[in-house]
């Protein structure tokens, strides 16, 4: 397979990741409208505005080095020839790389452990459904770290040991997020599959469903392409590894957005076929029910006009 050059790979992969920043920032405004603007502090998710801002500061740590290591390799040793490929090459194990390959990891968990969150809530708080995932993501994030520790003792081809060892961790990143991904989405399919078609509950869920599955499909997808690539020993995955250190704090934020735009001014009619389910849901029908609004900040379809004594009252995406 015919592989481009390290300079190339480098330049567009980073200028690439910079363009999705630009989009980052835009979402990240637009999340911290949604998640703060005109609520009080009892109202706020603290644990999404945390996340989604420990993301965007640390890709716009990746763009600061990703920056730092262009000027460097294409403007500071610009009249030396051949400079550019002998940065990439000969020092894998500079200060730069290594931190944008742990920025790669800490963004990489921290997108997984959001969506863990959100498969703990959509569960009714179930920790047991969290074990896998979360043992899954301390093993890759053990594997990944052993990459980097590997990288830091390098004095050869940068495709060497520790590429494999960051490969292999993306890999079960990868999996572990197309898993969690279609068990929510499993989850709320399941919650109001007995909803009769027309119900507002039934269209805001079904429409929380394909956000999910489709902003994980987006991830993980992009992480198999970094991993077939990686696999291959090209510069291609290095070139996409860029993008998607851009993409782990991109989508997780753009769920919350899309769950603001689209799911805030609805009102919500209990479904009447939902007493007659196993879940054991029961109505009052004596009483008005009051409008139920979607709560944007942690996306979640209020069910708390239903009485629902042994399951959770919330769908959480």
């Amino acid at each position: 397979m015919k592989d481009i050059s390290p300079p190339m790979a480098n330049l567009v992969g980073r200028l690439s990741g910079t363009l999705v920043y630009g989009v980052n920032i835009v979402v990240y405004l637009s999340c911290l409208y949604v998640l703060v603007g005109k609520k009080t502090k009892s109202q706020i998710s603290w644990f999404l505005l945390a996340t989604a801002t420990a993301q965007f500061i640390v890709s716009t740590t990746h763009i600061g080095f990703s920056w730092r290591m262009l000027i460097e390799a294409f403007i500071r040793d610009a009249n030396i020839p051949g400079a550019s490929v002998a940065y990439w090459y000969e020092n894998p194990s500079k200060t730069t790389e290594l931190a944008t390959k742990t920025i790669v990891v800490l963004n990489s968990i921290l997108a997984d452990v959001i969506l863990i969150w959100r498969l703990y809530v959509i569960w009714g708080r179930n920790r047991y459904i969290c074990i896998v995932p979360s043992i899954i993501v301390l093993a890759y994030s053990i594997v990944y770290f052993v990459g980097v520790w590997k990288l830091s003792n390098l004095t050869g081809n940068a495709f060497s040991s520790p590429t494999q060892w960051g490969v292999a961790g993306l890999g079960m990143s990868a999996i572990t997020h197309a898993s969690v991904t279609l068990t929510i989405a499993g989850r709320i399919w399941w919650r109001t599959r007995a909803c009769e078609v027309g119900y507002p509950l039934m269209a805001r869920s079904r429409y929380a469903a394909w956000i999910v599955l489709e902003s994980g499909a987006v991830y993980s997808t992009a992480a198999m392409f970094v991993v077939i690539f990686g696999s291959l020993k090209t510069w291609v995955g290095g070139l996409l590894s860029d993008i998607i250190v851009q993409l782990a704090e991109l989508i997780p934020t753009i769920i919350v957005v899309r769950a603001g735009i689209g799911l805030t001014s609805e009102n919500s009619t209990p479904c009447p076929r939902l007493a007659r389910t196993s879940l054991e849901f029961s109505v009052d029908h004596d009483r008005q029910v009051p409008p139920s609004p979607i709560s944007p900040g942690a996306f979640v379809l209020n069910l708390d006009n239903l009485n629902t004594p042994h399951v959770d009252a919330k769908l959480s995406v």
